[in-house]
């Protein structure tokens, strides 16, 4: 029985139009929901080891912290970069700003294998690409009008009930609200700092919690979570179904980034595409201009480029088998 077409395209614009509007509880179905239906499977397995039997070192030395992170300099600033330039994209946001640098610093690694095991490489890249997404979204914000974020966002809320306007003549016009923005940015980084120092220990507790009580309690404020944006049910049931494939796609080996990229860049490449074809018809254009041309050409070093790292860690381990 053959499907046609316009009714399969009818379905795709559906899909998408849902994903674009419900893009909190996708990201937590297929990140928060499916790691605690994974976890919950190890209960009553001797997979890992019972939470009486573990022993946690909450005595943390800043110093060695501190070193950790200036030691990989390489990590640090192209992690920050990526960061920076996601944050300038507008409506990207830092999600894809964290999977991004993770996932490069995960292919520069020598040891790609310790990824998702709480290895200082894998933190530091998506700590400090977080951090630069919030600079480049300030940026987008204050020089353009355009919010980066949803943050920004508010912020430009507040600013234009405030009669404020951004734009190119922000800074210029208003010089003592733009350098206060840059100073409460530069405070709340050591104030968020002294916060988490002093709170640590009890914040570290949680993991004395036993699963069988924590795993619920998760569950509940995902799904509290989900409805409370809209306050409507179709935000739970898309949290449920996102967090069904995401589990299934943990237990099929199948990486769990592309698809968050794919809900949030799917619809800026899908609205961004109408408008340059409404511009011309003729497919070629993206191949006669140069600049769409470089971004072609740099799509397919990137795939290629991936595809060798695979092929190479394979060899490797092989090697090491």
């Amino acid at each position: 029985m053959s499907i046609p077409f316009s009714s399969l395209l009818m379905w795709s614009k559906l899909i998408s139009i849902i994903i674009e509007k419900e893009f909190l509880p996708v990201l937590i179905g297929v990140y928060a929901f499916s790691q605690v239906m994974t976890d919950a499977e190890r209960i009553g397995k001797n997979v890992e080891k019972s939470h009486h039997e573990i022993t946690y070192n909450l005595k943390v030395s800043h110093l060695r912290v501190l070193k950790e992170i200036l030691w990989q300099p390489v990590n640090l600033m192209r992690s920050s970069i990526v960061g920076l330039i996601i944050g300038i994209l507008p409506a990207v946001g830092g999600s894809a700003a964290n999977i991004l640098a993770y996932d490069q610093a995960k292919k520069m690694s020598r040891h790609p294998e310790k990824f998702g095991t709480g290895i200082p490489d894998g933190i530091i890249a998506s700590e400090s690409s977080n951090n630069a997404n919030v600079g480049g979204s300030l940026i987008t914000m204050m020089a353009f009008g355009i919010p980066g974020d949803a943050v920004t966002a508010v912020m430009l809320g507040a600013l234009i009930i405030h009669g404020i306007q951004p734009g190119p003549l922000f800074i210029g016009n208003y010089p003592i609200v733009a350098y206060g923005i840059f100073l409460a940015y530069f405070l709340s980084t050591f104030i968020a700092v002294g916060m988490e120092w002093s709170g640590q220990r009890l914040f570290l507790k949680i993991v004395d919690v036993p699963s069988h009580i924590l795993f619920p309690i998760v569950l509940i404020l995902c799904a509290v979570g989900s409805f409370a944006l809209n306050n409507i049910i179709a935000d739970v049931w898309t949290l449920y179904f996102f967090g069904i494939l995401g589990y299934l796609m943990i237990k099929f080996g199948f990486p769990l980034a592309p698809i968050i990229l794919g809900v949030i860049l799917g619809p800026l490449i899908e609205t961004n595409l109408i408008r340059a074809l409404m511009t011309s018809s003729d497919l070629t254009l993206f191949i006669r201009r140069p600049i769409s041309l470089l971004l072609l050409i740099l799509s397919v070093v990137s795939v290629v480029i991936a595809i060798y790292q695979r092929r190479k860690q394979e060899k490797i381990a092989l090697k090491e088998g």
